[in-house]
């Protein structure tokens, strides 16, 4: 991949515009397989010398710090993370166990910061099943809830 001719370079902290310093050597960053085919993005980022931050690499879309994955990787590898064994997800897609337990720990830090827990009053556990020799899984189900009055409980919360 080239940088875009008619698009400046931003600093990776703030964002704003910034003049190129120089170029970095080419990096490798693994995307998505296309049809079973490895994919990956190959770019020589540029350095910029932010007035604010002084100089540092520019701001890349497809990456999140050094990671030498893509942020669509990692979405990928974490949503099949949830179905497969994590070493069956890393077999699968032809990477390493590690590489997809980074994955799943960038995901679950990203949710975390952009939950929004306004309105939520109480949770409650609605179902409990524990035990052996049963024919469903043992299952947890808790329930969400926005109470009417602040400072009542309904008896199913209780």
């Amino acid at each position: 991949m080239a940088a875009h001719g008619g698009m400046g370079a931003k600093c990776s902290r703030c964002l704003k515009p910034a003049p190129c310093y120089d170029r970095l050597e080419q990096r490798a960053w693994l995307f998505i397989p296309l049809w079973g085919i490895v994919a990956w993005f190959f770019y020589a980022a540029r350095r910029v010398d932010c007035p604010e931050h002084g100089v540092v690499i520019e701001q890349v879309p497809w990456s999140q710090g050094k990671r030498p994955v893509t942020i669509a990787m990692m979405c990928f590898l974490s949503r099949w993370a949830r179905r497969l064994s994590w070493r069956e997800t890393a077999r699968t897609f032809g990477t390493s166990w590690e590489c997809v337990y980074r994955s799943v720990e960038w995901f679950v830090e990203w949710g975390l910061a952009h939950r929004v827990l306004a309105g939520i009053k109480a949770i409650g556990v609605d179902e409990i099943d524990w035990g052996r020799g049963r024919r469903s899984e043992a299952f947890l189900t808790v329930t969400l809830g926005k109470l009417h009055e602040p400072n009542e409980l309904p008896h199913r919360f209780c």
